[in-house]
């Protein structure tokens, strides 16, 4: 008997990527797929005082790109606003 594996989109395999390594870096995930007015965090996680807002970019050709080649200003803008609504909401948690 044969078992067919379970499909897991790209762009998830790379965020369970990046969780293992932020853990194996010492953060903390506090949240993944985090939709806020319009906008999504890919994961956010903490280490020491430290609360990150986490874009994850996978690529199928496995090259890689700096961040700032791989993720526009639009983008930026977008992680920017959705990283202040999700400390506003959550500003007694954090602090």
């Amino acid at each position: 008997m044969w078992f067919r594996r379970k499909y897991v989109p790209l762009g998830t395999q790379g965020e369970d990527l990046a969780v293992k390594h932020l853990r194996k870096s010492g953060y903390r995930i506090i949240e993944r797929n985090v939709h806020l007015g319009g906008y999504e965090i890919d994961i956010i996680a903490r280490e020491g005082d430290t609360l990150a807002f986490i874009e994850v970019k996978t690529r199928r050709d496995g090259s890689v790109v700096t961040p700032e080649d791989n993720v526009g200003e639009t983008k930026r803008t977008h992680i920017r606003r959705a990283a202040h609504r999700y400390m506003q909401k959550h500003e007694n948690t954090y602090y």
